[in-house]
Order: structure tokens, then sequence, then C-alpha cells
């Protein structure tokens, strides 16, 4: 990736959270926000001028305060504003709308970065260009307390330096396509491609799972009998479908859980190592215990690849 591009395209840097939002509004997948605070303000309204091709750097504020860039990616298609939730929307809930803009080609970096060291090594230069409403205060020796920002030209001089100096790796060549097709291929989700993206699940697939296992969390046993004498379970992708995880939507990806459990594993609370339950707190009374019933049909594959990738970790 060259400094020609940015001629036609624009550069922000993203500034979340570990926990993104839970599935179809993962990390490196989406950014999104309420299209609005509670007074009516267009608060989130950098979110709207996004357009495809445009490229969005991410950085992760950890527990312990320290912001990391962990990777890049490229906006696929511009806004759209939705009225449903995230499924974990944290202390974002129970807004009227919200603004979502898909990303594609989700990108780690390999080498860790602190963002506050790049505003100790570039200080001074910082200062001297005056940049006002940027990812940093007034001095550069701070974050700042906001959600999304431009990078400015001199600004992106001095990041992609920053990052390549520590061996990390941008896009070869970004080639920005725009397509109305719907793809499906070995058991991936559909992706149709318009304005907007948006992942299509194989409810089929969850459905018949439910059914075939009565509706039976794989953690606890329990089952959720509804008032029309029908049972409730929820499904889970054990390999998130899209953003950087990008999971097949197939039944060895999807295990059955009730509302509770299916929490735990979005946030990475809970997994499964060889047929025994491990989680986080170990005075939970499922820590260390076997899970309910074991399944043919469930892979061992994406089993591991929650307990390696998702279970315990940031994001």
């Amino acid at each position: 990736m060259n400094l020609d591009y940015f001629k036609t395209h624009k550069a922000y840097i993203e500034l979340t959270n570990p926990i993104h939002g839970g599935e179809g509004w993962d990390f490196g997948e989406v950014l999104w926000s309420p299209a609005k605070d509670l007074s009516g303000k267009d608060v989130w309204k950098i979110l709207k001028q996004m357009q495809p091709g445009d490229v969005i750097f991410h950085s992760v504020k950890y527990p312990s305060k320290t912001h990391e860039l962990t990777g890049v990616s490229i906006v696929k298609s511009s806004f759209v504003e939705v009225e449903t939730a995230p499924p974990i929307p944290g202390r974002w809930g129970g807004y009227k709308s919200y603004l979502r803009v898909p990303l594609q080609s989700y990108s780690f970096f390999e080498n860790s970065m602190k963002l506050k060291d790049f505003l100790i090594e570039n200080r001074n230069e910082l200062i001297r260009l005056e940049i006002r409403n940027s990812f940093y205060t007034r001095n550069a020796d701070q974050i700042a307390q906001k959600y999304a920002a431009e990078i400015p030209m001199d600004v992106l001089k001095l990041l992609l330096n920053y990052i390549l100096q520590r061996e990390n790796h941008l896009f070869e060549n970004i080639e920005a396509v725009d397509s109305t097709d719907s793809i499906f291929h070995e058991g991936f989700p559909a992706r149709v491609k318009t304005t907007t993206t948006r992942i299509i699940r194989d409810t089929k697939i969850i459905k018949e799972l439910k059914e075939k296992y009565h509706h039976t969390c794989q953690i606890c046993g329990m089952k959720i009998q509804m008032p029309n004498q029908k049972g409730y379970s929820e499904g889970h992708h054990l390999q998130k479908l899209g953003g950087l995880h990008r999971g097949p939507d197939i039944k060895e990806n999807v295990i059955i859980l009730c509302p509770n459990h299916h929490t735990e594993f979005d946030y990475g609370i809970i997994a499964i190592n060889n047929g025994i339950i491990q989680h986080i707190d170990p005075q939970n009374p499922f820590h260390g215990k076997p899970v309910a019933y074991t399944r043919s049909d469930l892979s061992e594959k994406y089993l591991k690849y929650h307990l390696k990738h998702i279970f315990n970790k940031n994001f």
C-alpha cells in the first residue's frame, strides 16, 4: 500500500473495547454505533462519511487501559441504519437505531504496537501539525475519548512509517469492487453485496439441530419450555461468522445452548476442551465438568478453534 491510494480514499482509526458487539457485529467485521445519542445529537456522524475502499486502522483498549494497534481493514460498503441492536451492546443497548459500516479483508499486525508509543515517538511533529479533532489530544500525549477519527495525510505518513518500522505490513494491493452477486460456497455464509453487505445465516441448519437435540443446552443440560409447549434454545457458531474469524455456517460449527451459556460463549468466558467444560471462573459450577451430552456431528476442529482463539481472549 502506498500513499497514492489515499489520494482517492481516506484513512480512519477505530478506538474500541475488546467486546465489540457479538456475533454479526464482531471486531473487524463492522464498525457500529448508536445512530444518535440520547439527546438526539449526531455524535457518531463520522461513520456516515466512510466510503467503500477507505482504510480502517483498528486500536483496542485493553483492561490495562493500553491502546494497541491490532490490524487494518477496508470499508466494504457505506453505512446502513438498522433498528436491531447488537447481541452484546454493552452500555450502548436501548437506543432506537444503530449505524453499521461493513468491513472486509481484516488483517492482523504480526508485531505488537502500542498507540501511546506512536504518540511519544512523534509528539513534537504532531504538535507542530496542529491537527484538531484527531485520535489524540491537543498536546499529543493522550488517546482521545472517541470511537473513530479520520487520519489526515500528514499524520498518516507518520503512522505508516511507525507501522513499517516494526516490520508490520499493510495490503500489497487494494481493489475496491462493487458487486451485486450472491455467493454461497462449501457451507460458508452467503453474502449479498449491494450498497450494504450482510451475512445470511443458514437458519435451516440451526433449526434442525435444535429439534434434533430437543433444544437442550450442551453445557447445563437444561431445556427452556415456552408457553406454546415448544422448546427454546440458541445456536452458536464456535468459529464465528464474518470479521476476522470467517467461520463456516455448517452443523459441525454450531453448538446448541441456553441463552445464558450462549452469552458466555460469545464473550469467550466458557469453552469445551476434550469434552470437559472450561470456565474463566474456577468457582463456576460447570467448570471441570463433562458436557451435558456429546454430539457426533460437532467437530473437534471448531471446538479447538474457539478454545484457542476466542476463549479467555480480549476479543
